[in-house]
C-alpha cells in the first residue's frame, strides 16, 4: 500500500507488475514474489557529496510524501538508544568498565545515565509525534542516475516512528 501511495510523487519507489488477477504479488508454493520492472541507475557502496546531497533531499521528499499516508503498519521496533538500554549495557559491562576507566570517570558515566533516564522516558519518546520512516534507507536501497537518486527501494521495513528516530537514520549517511 505504501509503494502504490508513493508513486504519484515520483520518489522513484518502484510498483510491482501486477498478475493476471491485478495483484502485485503472488504467492507459489512456500513464497510470496512481487517481479518489478527493470530502473535504470547505478549502486553504490560509498556516496560522493552531490550523491549524499541528493539522498538528503530523496529522505525528505519521502518524509514529506509519507505526513498523510493513511495507515502503516510496520515492524514494531524497539526504541534505539533508549536510557534503560544504557542502563542495561552499563551494568552489564561494568568489570570491563572499571579496568579502562578511572573511577571518577566511572562515577560520571553513572550520573549521566542516571540524567538521561530521568529526563528521556520511554512516556516521553512514545509521545512525540510519529512520522513514516522507510526504515532502511542507506546507498544500497538507493539507485542513482550520475550525481541523482533515481530509485529507492525496500520498504519492507517502513513503519511509523517517533522523529527522534528520522534524525538518527539521517544521520547514518
Amino acid at each position: 500500500g505504501l509503494m502504490e501511495y508513493l508513486a504519484p510523487f515520483e520518489l522513484g519507489t518502484p510498483l510491482a507488475i501486477p498478475t493476471s488477477a491485478g495483484e502485485r504479488w503472488c504467492v507459489w508454493q512456500e513464497g510470496v514474489y512481487e517481479l518489478y520492472p527493470f530502473q535504470e541507475g547505478d549502486t553504490l557502496g560509498t556516496l560522493n557529496s552531490p550523491q549524499l546531497a541528493s539522498a538528503g533531499r530523496r529522505l525528505a521528499q519521502f518524509h514529506r510524501a509519507t505526513r498523510n499516508f493513511p495507515s502503516c503498519k510496520g515492524k514494531e521496533w524497539q526504541r534505539y538508544h533508549s536510557p534503560s538500554s544504557l542502563r542495561t549495557a552499563f551494568e552489564v559491562n561494568q568489570a570491563e568498565l572499571r579496568k579502562r576507566l578511572s573511577p571518577q570517570e566511572l562515577l560520571y558515566l553513572e550520573a549521566q545515565t542516571s540524567l538521561l533516564e530521568r529526563d528521556f522516558p520511554d512516556s516521553c519518546y512514545h509521545a512525540l509525534p510519529k512520522i513514516v520512516v522507510h526504515g532502511d534507507y542507506h546507498p544500497g536501497n538507493l539507485k542513482f542516475c550520475g550525481e541523482e537518486v533515481c530509485g529507492v527501494f525496500d520498504l519492507d521495513w517502513a513503519t511509523l516512528r517517533s522523529e527522534e528516530h528520522t534524525s538518527e537514520l539521517q544521520s547514518q549517511f
